[in-house]
């Protein structure tokens, strides 16, 4: 009966393991999908303010 019980226990540690490294996955890739939004955005703010400042000029 302790073999069923510890196969049972570690199946459940397994899934457990499996289920917590795909939330870790998927966080990373969330936040990899931010940053480089945030990086886009950046880049769109500086050509927006250059040509603010040309248009200003002309």
């Amino acid at each position: 009966m302790d073999e069923l019980y510890d196969s049972i226990k570690n199946w459940i540690d397994i899934a457990g393991d499996l289920w917590q490294g795909t939330k870790d996955l998927l966080r990373g890739f969330g936040t990899g999908i931010v940053d480089r939004a945030k990086g886009l955005k950046a880049q769109l703010e500086i050509v927006l303010a250059k040509s603010t400042k040309a248009q200003k000029f002309s």
